[in-house]
C-alpha cells in the first residue's frame, strides 16, 4: 500500500464532516469578490463548500492548494460540474502556502489538517504572510487536548495496535517507536 493509494474522499463526503466544515466556511464569512485559499484541500470537499457560496465568479478566485497531485486530479474531476475558471489547482505544500499563491488572498481556510503539521507555527506564519492585512485564517481540528473522551482512550489504543498487526501482517511494516506520530502529539486549545 502506497501514499498514493490512500484517500480521505470517503470520509470527507460523510455528512457530519461536511456539516463540520460548513460551519467553518460560513464562520469565515467566504463569499464573492474574494481570493480565497482552500488549504490542504484533498479531494475537493471543502472547495465545493466554498463555491456554493459565491454566486459571482467574475472577481472571485478559490485556490485549492494540496501536496498530492493525485488529489488534485480527484478534486477537478469531482467539482468539473460546478466548477469555472474560478478554481485554480496548485499543488504546494502547506508550509509554502505565500510562495505558492503569489498574490495576498482573503481568506484561507484549513480543514482538519494543522494537527499534522511539526511546525504549526512556522507555518501559521507563513499564512500570515500570504493574507491580506485584515484577511481571515480560519481552521479546526478534533485532535487537541481534550477533544476525546477520555472514556474512548482504550478504543483507540486497541484499534492502533490492530492497525499496527495488520501493517505488520499484510505489508511487514513496522512503526518506528521512536518516531511520535504528529496527529497524536495533542495540543491543548490556547495553543492552537
Amino acid at each position: 500500500m502506497s501514499g498514493s493509494d490512500y484517500s480521505f474522499s470517503t470520509f470527507s463526503k460523510n455528512e457530519f464532516y461536511s456539516q463540520l466544515n460548513a460551519r467553518l466556511v460560513d464562520m469565515a464569512e467566504v463569499g464573492s469578490d474574494l481570493r480565497v485559499v482552500d488549504l490542504a484541500c484533498g479531494t475537493g470537499g471543502v472547495t465545493r463548500l466554498i463555491l456554493e457560496r459565491i454566486t459571482r465568479t467574475r472577481d472571485t478566485v478559490v485556490i485549492a492548494l494540496d501536496h498530492s497531485q493525485t488529489a488534485l486530479k480527484a478534486a477537478m474531476e469531482d467539482l468539473k460540474d460546478i466548477s469555472d475558471n474560478a478554481v485554480r489547482y496548485v499543488q504546494s505544500g502547506v508550509e509554502n502556502v505565500s510562495e505558492a499563491v503569489k498574490d495576498s488572498v482573503d481568506t484561507i481556510v484549513f480543514c482538519n489538517a494543522i494537527h499534522y503539521l511539526p511546525d504549526k507555527d512556522k507555518v501559521v506564519h507563513d499564512i500570515g504572510a500570504a493574507l491580506r492585512t485584515g484577511g481571515k485564517f480560519a481552521f479546526n481540528t478534533s485532535f487537541y487536548e481534550g477533544g476525546q473522551h477520555e472514556e474512548s482512550s482504550a478504543f483507540y489504543t486497541k484499534w492502533m495496535f490492530k492497525a499496527f498487526r495488520i501493517l505488520r501482517k499484510e505489508y511487514g511494516l513496522k512503526p518506528n517507536k521512536a518516531a511520535k506520530v504528529e496527529s497524536r502529539r495533542q495540543l491543548t486549545p490556547e495553543e492552537y
